[in-house]
């Protein structure tokens, strides 16, 4: 079964599980007392589900519910936030393509241990994102800001040099995704300037991302001119 063929399978589960009818009749009674706009409430749902935070009143019945679902169907949660977000677009009619626009990569965390030299590092976060957490060409593109075209072309170049799933453990460091998608850096440089920024040093970044400590200093320094460049300009 193919990924595109698991989450339409996935979504079927969900669409049935009266787990899910649960949430969403609790949500949208929230979502009327708030007066939200349907696209509002989709951002206002993902924050709650992400955030984790234990709210008062009927916010609160929505976590348990959550972590019930993702247990029932054995689904990370980012695969169980992008589902539930896209089956509740549907009940309020806003299009798929709408909500791919509109999905946030900030707080999706994402494994350092990806990162191998045997692929590149977009390669790398385009063959996780799909393989390991079920998301699709198109919300991929939406999320990194890139052209459809250039994540289809990574990851079929994945294919070639490691047809194996991705190994992640829950011990394994994380980033998240917003940090790798900087405006003007690839996603390497993204990747070095968010570590460095967290205080790590050169020897420790390049052992956690497979790659020299000189290479790391290197594309360091070379963020920084950038950075500096722009704002001379």
């Amino acid at each position: 079964m193919n990924k595109h063929s698991l989450a339409s399978t996935i979504a079927k589960k969900i669409q049935k599980d009266k787990l899910f009818d649960s949430l969403y009749n609790i949500f949208e009674t929230i979502r009327k007392k708030k007066g939200l706009e349907p696209l509002e409430s989709i951002h206002y749902l993902e924050k709650i589900l992400r955030e984790k935070k234990i709210k008062k009143g009927l916010t609160s019945t929505l976590l348990p519910l959550f972590d019930e679902l993702k247990k029932a169907h054995s689904l990370s949660s980012d695969e169980l936030i992008l589902t539930i977000l896209l089956e509740v677009g549907k009940k309020y009619k806003i299009s798929k393509k709408t909500l791919e626009k509109n999905l946030s990569p900030k707080n999706i965390q994402i494994p350092l241990s990806i990162f191998s030299p045997q692929l590149g590092f977009l390669e790398s976060l385009v063959k996780y994102l799909h393989e390991n957490q079920g998301y699709s060409f198109p919300q991929i593109s939406a999320l990194l800001n890139r052209k459809s075209k250039t994540i289809r072309n990574s990851y079929y170049s994945t294919k070639k040099k490691k047809k194996h799933l991705l190994t992640i453990t829950k011990k394994d460091e994380t980033i998240r995704l917003d940090l790798l998608t900087k405006k003007g850096l690839t996603i390497l440089e993204s990747l070095i300037f968010s570590l460095r920024k967290k205080g790590l040093r050169y020897s420790r970044i390049g052992n956690l991302i497979c790659r020299d400590q000189r290479n790391v200093w290197t594309v360091y320094s070379r963020v920084n001119k950038k950075l500096k460049g722009g704002k001379n300009e």
